[in-house]
């Protein structure tokens, strides 16, 4: 039997295709056209009475550590109540994304700050930054004011 380069590289690409996170992981673009465009809008830019823009205020921090823990826990807990985004107000419910990995969605929140938003400079979020915030335990209230006092002047 005759050595082949092609062969040989098999085994390695299956493994790597087989203990990958799945094509979403890696794409966070696919993962935000899959789940969250659906409220959020093409070029995150929201729905008026549904879903607020993810591209002003809140992106604009997105470096911030208070903003990027708000970031991933708004993922991984949810969001519902009355809030104010750029003078409008939502009273609604974003449910946890507890369907995606910690990966997908880093991949995600990463395209939207730093693709859809312009913020390039912002550090992509991490697999890491969100299963810190999914360990976590915080109130719908505690959130609403935690995202009040991340965006505080």
């Amino acid at each position: 039997m005759r050595w082949h380069p092609f062969k040989a590289a098999l085994p390695a690409t299956l493994l790597a295709c087989t203990l990958g996170t799945g094509a979403l992981a890696a794409d966070g673009q696919a993962v935000y056209q899959q789940v969250c465009v659906a409220c959020h809008q093409a070029g995150a830019v929201g729905a008026p009475g549904l879903a607020p823009s993810l591209v002003g205020a809140v992106s604009a921090r997105a470096g911030q550590p208070a903003m990027r823990q708000y970031l991933a826990l708004v993922l991984t807990h949810g969001l519902q109540g009355r809030i104010v985004s750029e003078g409008q107000t939502f009273n609604s419910v974003m449910p946890a994304q507890t369907q995606l990995s910690d990966e997908e969605l880093a991949a995600a929140l990463s395209h939207v700050v730093r693709d859809l938003a312009g913020q390039a400079a912002v550090p992509a979020f991490t697999a890491a930054d969100l299963a810190q915030a999914r360990a976590s335990t915080v109130s719908p209230k505690a959130l609403r004011a935690q995202r009040d006092a991340a965006l505080a002047p």
